[in-house]
């Protein structure tokens, strides 16, 4: 029989709550440690420390945050205009610049002092570790191998997509004390990210998904990708696994670049799926076949694309011990990340799939492809502008349209002319079109939060009634 969930996969504030509750706080540290930690300077009253924001509007959840000022996408030179909030909401807070009051961790850089932090705080927790990147499909892999392992052990997972050497120490040092597997999804941007994250992060599994288009200006292309995602592997102890497909041929080398037991999944991989059954609504039954035996599978997550995701999942589930019947069971109740595939039944029997998290070229494949799968009488993807690749815009929205073209599938340019179509600039040009849809059609919304599409979603659903 498969044991019962301690806790219920990675999720946010619910979760860290649940542990406190159970007994199993997170490792806490009083800002002054964390100074020392960092090499930085203590202003201030000392504070206990247990949870980690990087942002000032996530403030105020919890009496024991550090704000990390000093996120990328903000000027280094600026960061104390976060500061502020953190000192009314008597919060400490850690950033480059003159503390504005009440208690603050001085450091000359931030990203360089949460990597410092990352080292100090690693000792501390389990040894058990899986590290997921990939180009597309992380957090919906990383959440699988997270509700996976948590029917085994005490899990702990990056929270929403909290993957950059920035956040991920904060990651590691939220975790509970009591944690027995950790679950961290590491993302990179440049070439080197996942050299360091690694030797911080310390994984013995390690896994990756589908290589593709992110990132390929910052990487200087394919061969960027595969020399940066091949980082992980390469990291890994002799004693570890690497979790790698036998379907992407940019990961054909990696075995050959890592020390570690390489555990396949993919069609014809150690972990694979002899029959795949994709139903109307693209709900997927998955018969899997493993070394630890065969099983089916009836995820959540939907769409063919999927499968991929899934194997990965299982593979690295299976390479921390976790027992088959048990990891089946935990990628069964996961739910699927937020805006990622999401199906809404709004009026006039209208299916509205929200893929809205994010927008690189492969995923908009995948959810064209899923789209073209769906039953209906007529299907529309709204699809906002791609944000990877900046190198290669015009040639990675042409593959878009060009796929949807052999899908035949209409395409509606959210505020994004370069895919060469009219462009509908507002949400009301959006509804009047989907409102004359027969009954029964697919809409697919396909962007990035960035590009507030995900607003879209909200006020169809909204509008239409779910």
């Amino acid at each position: 029989t498969t044991s019962e969930p301690r806790y219920r996969g990675p999720g946010e504030e619910s979760l860290q709550a649940r542990r406190r509750d159970a007994g199993c706080p997170s490792v806490r540290l009083m800002t002054t440690e964390i100074a020392d930690a960092v090499g930085g300077v203590h202003e201030g009253r000392a504070m206990p420390v247990e949870q980690y924001r990087f942002h000032p509007r996530e403030l105020g959840t919890s009496p024991d945050e550090l704000l990390v000022a000093g996120y990328h996408r903000f000027l280094r030179d600026d960061t104390n205009r976060h500061t502020p909030r953190a000192v009314s909401a008597d919060r400490p807070y850690l950033c480059e610049v003159a503390p504005v009051g009440g208690t603050a961790i001085v450091v000359a850089e931030v990203e360089p002092a949460m990597l410092a932090f990352g080292r100090y705080v690693r000792p501390k927790l389990t040894d058990r570790c899986v590290g997921i990147t990939g180009s597309v499909g992380k957090t919906t892999v990383k959440q699988l191998i997270a509700a996976a392992t948590a029917t085994t052990y005490r899990t702990h997972a990056t929270p929403r997509s909290f993957n950059t050497k920035f956040s991920m120490p904060g990651v590691l040092a939220s975790a509970p004390d009591e944690t027995e597997c950790l679950v961290l999804e590491l993302g990179a941007r440049y070439r080197g990210d996942l050299r360091i994250m690694t030797e911080v992060a310390r994984p013995t599994v390690g896994v990756v998904t589908k290589l593709g288009w992110a990132h390929l200006g910052p990487m200087m292309g394919r061969d960027g990708i595969v020399a940066t995602k091949g980082e992980l592997v390469e990291g890994l102890p002799a004693s570890g696994t690497a979790v790698l497909s036998t379907d992407d041929p940019l990961v054909e080398g990696y075995a050959a670049r890592t020390q570690a037991t390489v555990l396949s999944y993919g069609s014809t991989g150690d972990v694979r799926a002899p029959r795949v059954d994709l139903a109307g609504d693209l709900s997927l039954r998955v018969s899997v076949s493993t070394p630890w035996g065969d099983a089916e599978l009836h995820p959540a997550v939907k769409g063919a694309h999927h499968v991929t995701n899934l194997l990965a999942a299982l593979a690295g589930a299976l390479a921390v011990e976790v027992p088959l019947d048990a990891a089946v069971a935990g990628i069964e109740a996961a739910e699927p990340p937020d805006r990622r595939m999401q199906m809404h039944r709004v009026a006039g029997d209208i299916t509205v799939i929200d893929d809205s998290f994010n927008a690189t070229l492969d995923s908009v494949l995948g959810a064209l492809d899923a789209l073209a799968a769906v039953d209906a009488p007529e299907r529309l993807a709204v699809l906002g502008p791609l944000r990877d690749g900046i190198a290669y815009l015009d040639e990675i929205h042409s593959v878009a349209r060009e796929r949807a073209e052999t899908l035949g599938i209409e395409i509606l340019a959210y505020r994004a002319p370069i895919y060469g179509l009219p462009v509908v600039d507002h949400r009301r040009q959006l509804r009047e079109r989907i409102d004359a849809l027969p009954p029964g059609s697919a809409v697919l919304i396909k962007g990035s939060r960035d590009d507030v599409i995900d607003e879209v979603v909200a006020e169809l659903i909204g509008q239409l009634g779910s």
